[in-house]
């Protein structure tokens, strides 16, 4: 369980550092937005977190003897 939330960890984590990095080379007219690639970092985090959780119970009630 915690190497997974470590993975998901890390994926939020290159989401984010890619938009900043996106943000200071590409998006150069604009002033660089600090609060931007943390926000993302939480909502993907939070959002793999939640997919990986039903996931794992839909794979559960599948996988559930049938009751006749």
């Amino acid at each position: 369980m915690t190497k997974e939330v470590a993975d998901k960890c890390y994926i939020a984590l290159g989401i984010a550092a890619g938009d900043s990095i996106y943000q200071y080379f590409f998006r150069t007219e604009e002033p660089f937005n600090f609060y931007k690639p943390i926000f993302m970092f939480i909502v993907v985090f939070l959002i793999l977190i939640t997919l990986s959780f039903g996931l794992r119970l839909l794979k559960r009630l599948i996988s559930a003897p049938k009751r006749v």
